[in-house]
């Protein structure tokens, strides 16, 4: 059924159905809806006038532009936002987009380079509900927008924290620097 609505292939980004999934859940594993209806609801109606495709239903053209899921995106954050005891997203997510320091803004950061981000918007945020680290931790989780990850590198272990891909364009994260030592 979805290849037939959606098509089995997005083209440039793999299977549809991977391709919903991967952009679409939150930093839990679990696939926000509102986005979902969001995105079908803005690409059917960019696609109405335009779309010359007999098949699929949907042309993968315009459920993965830029634009809609932008869109898509930023319904979705100002409802969870709304909800009570979430006001602090926004102030957490205006901040990451508009000062945060450029080496902060990245999908996966090292718990010090989080810690030294949520340290800065505490300080610079004037009075948050949430008002220490450990409780900003817990709503950003709690929220499915970040997860904390355990990782394990030559019997070390490290944590890090990984924002969901959801996010990564609405905030303006970068991926992660690969660095190889020789």
């Amino acid at each position: 059924m979805c290849a037939v609505f959606f098509g089995k292939y997005t083209e440039k980004y793999g299977e549809s159905y991977d391709w919903f999934f991967r952009n679409l859940k939150n930093a839990n594993e679990t696939l926000s809806l509102r986005p979902f209806i969001d995105l079908l609801s803005l690409s059917i109606n960019y696609a109405i006038d335009k779309d010359k495709h007999d098949t699929p239903i949907l042309h993968p053209l315009y459920y993965t532009h830029g634009g809609t899921r932008a869109i898509a995106v930023e319904n979705h954050f100002n409802d969870l936002a709304a909800e009570e005891g979430n006001s602090d997203l926004k102030v957490i997510f205006n901040y990451i987009q508009t000062k945060a320091p450029q080496k902060l803004k990245k999908i996966q950061l090292s718990q010090s380079d989080f810690i030294s981000l949520l340290d800065m918007i505490i300080a610079n945020c004037g009075p948050l509900e949430h008002q220490d680290r450990d409780s900003l931790i817990d709503l950003l989780i709690v929220n499915g927008i970040i997860r904390r990850k355990s990782v394990r590198l030559y019997n070390k272990a490290y944590t890090n924290y990984q924002f969901a891909l959801l996010y990564k364009y609405y905030l303006g994260l970068k991926n992660v620097d690969r660095k190889f030592k020789k």
